[in-house]
């Protein structure tokens, strides 16, 4: 158990400066009545990231309408 938490733990540290790299990458995108799986879509070809997300907590086939400027 002990070898499995210090990996972890290694790994966010490691990632840590990756992940300031991804907050750090500008998006833009506007949609309009689109599904949110296709606003997520958007963003992850735009940034390289991929979401990983649970249906029972999102609707995924909700609607939204929103504008995104990389400023």
């Amino acid at each position: 158990m002990m070898k499995v938490s210090t990996t972890i733990v290694f790994a966010l540290i490691a990632g840590g400066s990756y992940a300031q790299d991804v907050l750090d990458k500008p998006v833009s995108f506007s949609a309009r009545h689109a599904a949110i799986t296709q606003v997520i879509s958007s963003i992850e070809k735009q940034t390289g990231v991929h979401f990983i997300y649970s249906s029972t907590v999102l609707d995924a086939n909700r609607r939204v309408t929103c504008a995104v400027r990389a400023m």
